[in-house]
């Protein structure tokens, strides 16, 4: 209803207000997950009542979907006030000012790691059945756990978070089955074991270099309800967490004497961080004065596929896809991207143009869609500002006409009243 509607608008407005992540001010990112969920459970039991759905015999799988459509509004809406509130609590650990740290590094040490660790191969970590990659064989094997670990960031509930990791988790173990039984030709497939999935979960992390896993995995321990934290989706997640563990607890000096965890003597260690640094330090200063939009796109990075893709999808053909029962994912967002035809925006003020009920020079086109805020350059304010006033001009003559045409149909409505209740009338004085 429209009074709930508002309550959430109401609920998301004053929430947001929280300094969430400075515990000094008592708004721990604890804090923001148990007033979210907490908010999540009231509104879902009041939209179960009003909706009766408890007499009908999908009542289990109707509440779930129904609650699971809620998160993902409510923590669509959230999700950037979640994220600076974790990234403020993980960056204090600098200073050693979290007691209870999920993780000792910082998400920038993190992603320098992994960009570290590169060079690491199937054998470095003791993977049997995976062969070094050096024809890019073992990239394309890993293509699809590597894609969904990216991919995760597309996401924002905390459910929709794990059931991407899950993705990871059985696509790490169908790659390895597909490379235990290659060239069986026995009934009895070989099945994978622990002792190869934890290390396989590692070189994806490397692979992928996902540049948000960090937060993403702090979110999921925070906001994450118990009971989506078990079965295979929470040992899915204890896998990737302990993969990330790893990562961060190896001891890398320069002199290259500590080689714990990584199958590999100490000069092709110290060979091989030498050779990363100085590529990290060549990538730094070939960026230096890039614009951050240039940067590749992170849903994409890492996957082989071309790393200026933009996406220029408008919500409602995201509607009409779920309403056609379609999987929308990255896959999904590619094929639309294809079938878009790739033209250069048209000048609304050339002469002969037929008018338009839009403004004049509106375009379907977002330029900072997916931008964070520290990717906001100075010299991007003027467009920003520009198609902000656009949007805003839009939707209130959107909503103008919205309120014209309501207005419209309720006078009509009357009229109709009016006149049967006339008619009523009439034929009642006759009798």
């Amino acid at each position: 209803s429209a009074v709930m509607v508002q309550g959430m608008k109401n609920f998301l407005f004053h929430w947001k207000q929280r300094n969430y992540g400075d515990e000094n001010e008592g708004s721990s990112v604890s804090g923001a997950a148990s007033s979210l969920n907490t908010y999540c459970q009231s509104t879902f039991e009041s939209l179960t009542k009003s909706n009766k759905t408890h007499s009908s015999s999908g009542v289990l799988e109707d509440s779930s979907k129904l609650r699971r459509s809620l998160e993902s509004f409510v923590y669509g809406q959230a999700y950037q006030t979640i994220l600076k509130g974790i990234e403020s609590s993980l960056e204090r650990q600098k200073n050693n000012d979290v007691s209870d740290a999920l993780f000792t590094m910082t998400p920038q040490q993190f992603e320098n790691r992994l960009e570290e660790l590169q060079f690491v191969q199937p054998s470095h970590l003791e993977i049997a059945c995976l062969h070094d990659d050096d024809d890019g064989a073992i990239t394309e094997l890993l293509a699809s756990p590597i894609k969904d670990l990216i991919s995760m960031d597309a996401y924002y509930s905390p459910y929709e978070k794990l059931q991407s990791i899950l993705s990871v988790y059985q696509g790490v173990n169908a790659s390895l089955s597909s490379a235990l039984n290659k060239g069986n030709s026995g009934n009895a497939s070989v099945l994978p074991s622990a002792d190869d999935v934890l290390p396989t979960m590692i070189l994806i992390c490397i692979k992928a270099k996902p540049r948000t896993l960090l937060q993403n995995l702090v979110f999921i321990e925070q906001f994450a309800l118990p009971e989506y934290l078990r079965g295979e989706a929470g040992y899915a997640y204890t896998n990737l967490y302990g993969a990330v563990q790893f990562l961060q607890d190896l001891k890398l000096d320069d002199d290259g004497h500590s080689t714990d965890g990584l199958s590999i003597s100490r000069e092709e260690l110290k060979k091989n961080l030498a050779n990363s640094r100085k590529r990290m330090e060549s990538d730094t200063a070939g960026n230096a004065g890039q614009s951050t939009k240039e940067h590749r796109n992170p849903l994409v990075e890492g996957t082989g596929r071309a790393a200026d893709f933009e996406f220029k999808i408008s919500a409602q053909d995201v509607h009409a896809a779920h309403a056609r029962g379609e999987t929308v994912d990255i896959d999904w967002a590619a094929a639309q991207q294809k079938r878009q035809p790739q033209e250069p925006p048209t000048s609304c003020t050339t002469a002969g143009h037929h008018a338009s009920p839009l403004p004049e020079g509106f375009r379907r086109s977002y330029t900072f869609l997916n931008a964070q805020p520290a990717d906001i350059r100075v010299s991007d304010l003027s467009q920003l500002l520009q198609e902000y006033q656009m949007l805003v001009q839009v939707t209130e003559d959107l909503l103008a006409e919205r309120a014209t045409r309501i207005a419209a149909e309720r006078k009509h409505k009357e009229m109709n009243q009016q006149q049967a209740l006339g008619e009523k009338l009439l034929l009642e004085s006759t009798e």
